[in-house]
């Protein structure tokens, strides 16, 4: 999951140009809570503590895929 944050802060940088803090993506304690919770589904992801709408809805899927050990595609790459 921190692989995944360290990924999409580095997108996010290339996109903008300015650098972009990590716990504006996720923050740890929400990482933590991901792993720990592993939620099955997007209902279950919005329910963890401290996520944000905006991140379960733009990219909820990618987490779920991780946390289910799926290979996921890196942001604005390959897997």
């Amino acid at each position: 999951l921190r692989a995944w944050r360290t990924a999409v802060v580095e997108q996010r940088r290339q996109e903008s140009g300015k650098p972009l803090p990590a716990f504006l993506v996720a923050t740890d304690a929400v990482l933590i809570a991901i792993a720990r919770e592993r939620p099955r589904d997007i209902a279950a992801l919005g329910r963890i503590k401290g996520i944000q709408r905006t991140l379960v809805a733009e990219r909820g899927q990618e987490l779920l895929d991780i946390v289910a050990g799926k290979p996921v595609a890196r942001p604005g790459g390959t897997a």
